[in-house]
């Protein structure tokens, strides 16, 4: 099973995953573009319209969106904003960057994304993978090509709950919260999981879209991905891959961090990558 990660900023719009898989191989070039700018736009995929809402940057710790900034913003303009973000958010020797005075428990974000009528695939509940050769199978990931394993229902069963599942929850008193197994700021957690997958047996007889609603394990079917659109998507991928894409709910990290919640996103990221890649290469 070999997995490609796709992240795909804050969307709810579905057809916009769908579009995003197709120019997957383009996206990692455009991704720091768009994670660092505020846009609207419109796109168009089998007849189908659909709206994108990027995040903000830099963004407030507001859950609305700011003013659009003009699309006609030069290359230097962008940078410039970069480093102006960067100068307010940063910490010094002299203080820590600004944040939220107190909390609002009543705004507190959900811990777990739900689709109101979604199809559920429950995934089986699988011990970790412990062997002697993970470690080196875990290093060899980032510098080589590791022996693939076969996609079934099974194998994406193990990899979500090695990589983003639920590991136990605390509790103190009348309050219980849950910790996963991949690290978070905060335990906040703004990363939400989707696969875009070939058929499997168990699942489905097409090309599917599905988020992995951690708290359970299980997969909630988004969508069906049309055969051409797969033949197009998997173009120069060998047989059996499976796309792994993340996305980020700012407003969780905003919540507590404001306008530095936006590096702890992409730090999750970087955690949510490196989660799914030692739990890939130890199978």
């Amino acid at each position: 099973m070999k997995c490609i990660f796709i992240y795909i900023e804050g969307t709810e719009s579905l057809g916009f995953r769908v579009f995003a898989g197709v120019l997957c191989s383009f996206f990692f070039v455009f991704c720091i573009v768009h994670m660092l700018r505020l846009r609207t736009s419109r796109a168009v995929s089998y007849g189908a319209s659909f709206r994108r809402r990027t995040a903000v940057f830099p963004f407030s710790a507001q859950a609305e969106l700011q003013e659009t900034p003009s699309p006609s913003s030069s290359p230097e303009e962008n940078i410039q904003t970069i480093f102006s973000y960067h100068e307010k958010t940063k910490h010094t020797t002299e203080k820590y960057s600004d944040s939220p005075e107190g909390l609002k428990w009543e705004d507190q974000p959900r811990a777990f994304r739900r689709y109101k009528g979604a199809t559920d695939s429950s995934l089986r509940h699988l011990p970790p993978i412990y062997g002697i050769n993970t470690d080196q199978q875990y290093s060899r990931s980032f510098s080589e090509f590791v022996n693939p394993c076969i996609l079934t229902k099974a194998s994406v069963s193990q990899l979500l709950y090695d990589s983003f599942s639920v590991e136990v929850w605390k509790q103190a008193g009348d309050v219980k919260w849950p910790l996963r197994v991949n690290p978070s700021c905060g335990n906040l957690h703004p990363t939400e999981v989707y696969v875009i997958c070939p058929p499997l047996a168990g699942v489905g007889d097409s090309p599917f879209i599905a988020h992995y609603h951690s708290k359970i394990h299980s997969m909630e079917i988004r969508a069906e991905v049309p055969a051409d659109l797969w033949k197009d998507l998997t173009k120069g991928f060998p047989p059996g891959t499976m796309f792994v894409c993340f996305s980020s709910i700012f407003w969780r990290q905003a919540w507590k961090y404001g306008d530095r919640g936006y590096r702890y996103c992409e730090l999750d990221i970087g955690h949510a990558i490196g989660s799914v890649t030692m739990a890939g290469a130890a199978m």
